[in-house]
C-alpha cells in the first residue's frame, strides 16, 4: 500500500512539475529611463509605463512574467532574435514591423520637444514648430545621451549635423542634461515633455526653460506592445 502512495505521490509531483516547467513564459524588457521605468527612490515601480504593464500583466494569468533591465538598443536585437520576450510601449515604424508584431495601440504620449533656456530663440515662439536641422546648423550646440535614439526621424536629423554641434553624454536620464542646460554648458537638448515635467522640481526652475514642437514630428505618438514577429509573439 505504501509503494502505491509512493507510485501515486510521485506521479502528481511529476505532473506538477511539468505543468509548472512548460508554463508559458513572457521575459518584460524595462529600461532605466525615469518617469518612464523607475527603479530607485521614492517612486520605484511607479514609472508610467510600469503601471501600464501591471494592467497588462492582470490579463495574462496563463504566462510567468520575469523582469530585465537593458538598453534599446539590446531590447531590439533580442526581439529581432525571436526571444521570448516583449517591450510594453514601443513606437510603430516601418523597419520595426519587419521583425517585431506589435499589439493594438496601449499608450498616447506627447513626442519629442526641443528644450531650450527661456527666451534662448526670441523669434520664434513656442506654438511654433521648430526646423531643428536648420536651427543646430546655426551652430547652436545640443547635448544627447549616449548611445539613445531618438527615434528614426530626430536620428536622420541628427546625422545630417557636424559632429562638433553634438555632445554625447553617459546618463541614465535627462536630468543631468537638463541641469547643464540651465548652467548654460549647452544651448539645446531633445525630451519628452514628461521627463522635464518630472525632472524639474518647482516651478521656478520649470519657467527658466522654453519648449518647441518639432517641424515633420506629430504632436503626440502611438505606444503599443512589441514581441517577435513569430508564432510565439
Amino acid at each position: 500500500m505504501n509503494k502505491v502512495f509512493q507510485l501515486v505521490f510521485y506521479f502528481i509531483l511529476t505532473i506538477f512539475s511539468f505543468s509548472s516547467w512548460s508554463k508559458n513564459s513572457i521575459t518584460w524588457y524595462e529600461t532605466n529611463t525615469p518617469p518612464v521605468f523607475i527603479h530607485e527612490g521614492p517612486c520605484k515601480g511607479q514609472g508610467y509605463i510600469q503601471l501600464i504593464l501591471e494592467q497588462i500583466i492582470e490579463g495574462l494569468t496563463d504566462y510567468e512574467h520575469r523582469f530585465e533591465t537593458a538598453t534599446g538598443a539590446r531590447i531590439l536585437y533580442n526581439l529581432k532574435q525571436e526571444e521570448k520576450s516583449c517591450y510594453p510601449t514601443l513606437i510603430k515604424t516601418k523597419q520595426r514591423e519587419e521583425f517585431i508584431a506589435f499589439s493594438k495601440p496601449v499608450e498616447l504620449t506627447p513626442t519629442l520637444r526641443l528644450i531650450t533656456r527661456k527666451g534662448f530663440i526670441p523669434d520664434i515662439n513656442q506654438n511654433e514648430s521648430i526646423d531643428l536641422l536648420a536651427l543646430i546648423n546655426k551652430k547652436y550646440s545640443i547635448l544627447l545621451i549616449k548611445e539613445r535614439s531618438y527615434g528614426l526621424f530626430i536620428d536622420d536629423i541628427l546625422s545630417q549635423l557636424e559632429t562638433g554641434n553634438i555632445q554625447r553624454i553617459v546618463t541614465a536620464g535627462n536630468q543631468t542634461i537638463l541641469k547643464m542646460l540651465l548652467k548654460k554648458r549647452t544651448d539645446m537638448a531633445l525630451a519628452y515633455p514628461f521627463e522635464v515635467n518630472f525632472f524639474v522640481n518647482d516651478l521656478q526652475m520649470f519657467e527658466q526653460l522654453d519648449l518647441y514642437s518639432i517641424k515633420g514630428l506629430p504632436q503626440y505618438q502611438l505606444g503599443h506592445v512589441g514581441c517577435p514577429k513569430n508564432a510565439w509573439g
